[in-house]
């Protein structure tokens, strides 16, 4: 191999992990915003509920029906905004896969449910050693 083909090599596999370390940023960013987005619909139906509990109270109206309906919904939100919460947990300390979208540890090189490369190959002082003695023989 010559070095034009080691500098070239080398180059590519920087910006491959460039480009996955951005879109691992682009994934975390795109959880925080939609849990952003959850926690103030949630903040408006908190807000709706009480508004239209006042209202019937207002009106002597039963309330009963409107609070079960405005707790419901508040419910899904609840369970909507822990999962994405779980989703970006797993985000800081694992890496998705993305043959199979697995979660991994952020040290393992390859996906432990289907076996696919997380990290791109970086010749450590050892295989540079044993390319250099297969080069000798």
């Amino acid at each position: 191999m010559s070095f034009i083909d080691e500098i070239r090599d080398t180059a590519k596999a920087a910006l491959d992990l460039g480009s996955e370390k951005a879109d691992e940023i682009i994934e975390k960013g795109k959880t925080k915003l939609k849990i952003y987005k959850l926690r103030s619909k949630l903040k408006e139906a908190y807000a709706y509920l009480g508004l239209r509990v006042y209202i019937k109270t207002k009106k002597g109206e039963n309330v009963e029906d409107a609070i079960a309906m405005q707790i419901e919904e508040i419910d899904a939100l609840r369970t909507s905004l822990s999962e994405l919460k779980e989703q970006a947990d797993l985000l800081k300390y694992y890496e998705k896969c993305k043959n199979c979208g697995a979660f991994n540890d952020k040290d393992d090189e390859f996906c432990l449910s289907c076996g696919a490369t997380l990290k791109p190959f970086h010749k450590t002082a050892y295989s540079v050693k044993f390319d250099e003695d297969k080069q000798e023989k």
